[in-house]
Parts: structure tokens; sequence; C-alpha cells
């Protein structure tokens, strides 16, 4: 249920920047985005198994 409010929240949001914004600018800002979380997980993990 909670995950259904969460996931309702999201689409209202992306309806509401997909307005605001064009579709490339949209996907550009998700992509990188995307790409920043990745590169920090990535380097949380290396700095992980750099520590043991």
């Amino acid at each position: 249920m909670l995950l259904w409010a969460i996931f309702s929240i999201v689409v209202m949001d992306v309806k509401l920047a997909a307005t605001v914004f064009t579709r490339r600018d949209l996907y550009n800002f998700i992509t990188g985005e995307a790409l920043k979380t990745w590169d920090k997980m990535c380097d949380s993990n290396t700095a992980e198994l750099n520590s043991k």
C-alpha cells in the first residue's frame, strides 16, 4: 500500500516535470541522476572492497 502511494507520487512528479521540461530535458535529467547514483554506489562498493 505504501509502495503504491510512493509510486503514484512519483508518477505525478513525472507528469508535472514533463509539462515543465521538454521530453529530452527530462530524459537527460533522469539519466544524469541515474548515472550519478550509479557512480556513488560503485564508489562506495569500491571503497568497501579496498578497505578489506
